[in-house]
């Protein structure tokens, strides 16, 4: 499976990726150059045939020491320097991952855009909005040549953004990533908006037609356009005024998800809002239906959240990865993001996921059909089993620390068993708590479960110690599922330096939210508790990851 290898791949691409500006792309200069990220494996950096690597501001590669800084994420993908946001042209082609992400390299907030650009292989800076990638391997585009490897045949479709318009724009690659060519044609679609943007695009084989979805962002619609050859495009149909609407749409993408339990797939719309959403700020939302190739329409118009988080937005989906459907997505958001706390950089992308649906019982009365992630395979970051071992209610480790190494990267696992109901009240909690490693274990991210009603917090007001914004929200609650006597409520979690990741029940839900300790602190030790007899956690485990820098 594809996804076994795509988290050693994303490592390796992000440890020793060094940013270039391409030698065929356009770029406006830059008060504070990108600069070269460093190798894990090599004091010296790798000689670069194509492009010129763009040093720091003094001349000099930038010091390894910035990878080890305690707001630095261990495990999550984040840019050397400068700010990064949207996730862009995902694309798994030859073997490679390509992750190109939104990106300003020269200062610490959002601007200036670029795209960045994380692979096996070397990395690429090129001046370009939003935007996705695919491999042409049949050549339908007559961008390469009978010499060129099909796998390798990728092309960018992204916004080229003005004062005046959006409008949608080609550039291809002939050395695999390396560096890319703008379109001579360009643009390819131009609607004469300024409010048109975020193209995804990928093969529909029942048509023999590049599919591609793009916001018309302030009206409201996602548009659906078709093209033979990725340059000549039609408008097909509009999905028009459904969900939660905000302020306006941006990034969507158009996706067929497998079924669990069969062979069957369906189609699910994605797209995000910003600012407006519920919860404040921007959040991403998702509707399954069919897809004729043409028109995709929607079972219902209910809005259903990917994640109910405050830091998940602009999600995309890998192009050319089969049979399964893998996603990254930026961790954070538009209410606060230029303004948390940095050292050389700015945000952090999710770990991978894998998507599918399933049918879920939400009330006795309705089956709904969601949208349901896991984790990407870690085992090439695992380091050691930290614990592993049920508690209960009269268990010596109810409520003792289980110490986590200084990296302070690590998952947990916890399936939370009620016995009965009956005498539960609603101070009674399973919980557990991360502590940051400062002698006085001063500030905590928490966790929380009231099987009473099923209620659920993941709370970081007391893991903000030395910064406070009004909009970073303190905790972030929801119901998951009145439990029943003799049930199981199940939680997988990736704590990072600065996110945290938390699935629910096998990946119904979906909690992301990023925090921010004093400088210096990171997460030290967790603890599991639980209140009441009749609340057991028949497994529990901590597991350590590697740094990947």
């Amino acid at each position: 499976m594809l996804a076994k290898t795509f988290f050693g791949s994303v490592v390796s691409a992000i440890a020793s990726g060094l940013y270039l500006m391409g030698s065929t792309a356009s770029a406006a200069p830059l008060s504070k150059p990108t600069v070269a990220r460093r190798d894990v494996n090599a004091t010296n950096f790798p000689n670069i045939s194509t492009g010129s690597v763009v040093l720091g501001s003094d001349n000099t590669y930038v010091n390894s020491s910035i990878y080890d800084s305690s707001l630095r994420p261990q495990l999550h993908f984040s840019p050397a320097t400068g700010f990064m946001n949207d996730p862009n042209g995902l694309v798994y082609a030859n073997g490679k991952w390509h992750l190109f992400y939104q990106y300003n390299p020269a200062e610490l907030a959002a601007g200036n855009q670029h795209w960045g650009h994380a692979t096996l292989s070397n990395g690429t800076t090129i001046l370009m909005f939003s935007g996705s990638a695919v491999v042409d391997r049949n050549n339908t585009s007559g961008f390469f040549n009978n010499t060129s490897n099909a796998e390798e045949n990728i092309v960018l479709m992204f916004t080229e953004h003005t004062d005046y318009v959006e409008q949608q724009s080609l550039a291809y690659t002939t050395d695999g990533g390396k560096t890319f060519t703008k379109y001579s044609g360009n643009p390819v679609i131009d609607i004469g908006s300024t409010q048109f943007r975020d193209p995804k695009v990928f093969w529909h084989p029942e048509t023999e037609k590049w599919i591609m979805v793009a916001a018309h962002s302030q009206d409201y619609q996602i548009g659906i356009f078709g093209s033979k050859d990725l340059k000549s495009w039609d408008e097909l149909s509009r999905v028009t005024r459904v969900g939660y609407l905000g302020y306006q749409y941006e990034c969507p993408g158009l996706a067929q998800v497998p079924v669990e339990g069969s062979d069957e797939k369906r189609w699910v719309l994605t797209y995000s809002i910003n600012p407006g959403s519920p919860l404040g700020g921007s959040i991403m939302e998702y509707f399954v239906g069919d897809f004729n190739g043409t028109h995709f329409v929607a079972d219902d118009a209910a809005t259903r959240f990917v994640d109910t988080g405050k830091d998940f937005y602009a999600g995309q989906m890998f192009d050319n990865t089969g049979d399964e459907v893998i996603g990254i997505t930026w961790a954070s958001n538009w209410e606060y993001t230029n303004d948390v706390p940095a050292d050389h950089f700015r945000s952090a992308m999710t770990v991978p996921r894998r998507y599918k649906l399933r049918s879920v019982p939400v009330n006795p009365m309705f089956n709904d059909t969601l949208l349901v992630q896991e984790f990407v395979n870690t085992s090439a970051v695992h380091d050691k089993e930290l614990f592993n071992s049920p508690i209960n209610y009269s268990s010596s480790m109810n409520g003792a620390p289980i110490a986590v190494p200084t990296a302070g990267a690590f998952e947990f696992t916890a399936e939370v068993f009620v016995n009965t109901t009956t005498g539960l009240k609603s101070n009674d909690w399973a919980v557990i708590d991360f502590y940051s490693n400062d002698t006085f274990k001063s500030e905590k991210l928490s966790l929380g479960f009231r099987p009473n009603d099923g209620m659920l917090y993941v709370r970081r007001a007391d893991a903000q110690k030395s910064w406070y914004n009004p909009l970073f929200t303190g905790s972030s609650n929801s119901f998951i599922s009145i439990p029943s006597a003799n049930s199981t409520t199940k939680f997988h979690g990736i704590v990072d330096r600065g996110v945290f990741e938390l699935l629910i029940n096998d990946g119904q839900q979906s909690i992301t939210n990023t925090y921010f300790l004093e400088k210096g602190n990171v997460i030290g030790s967790v603890v599991f508790s639980t209140a009441h007899e009749n609340i057991t956690f028949t497994s529990a485990s901590v597991d350590s990851f590697k740094s990947i820098w």
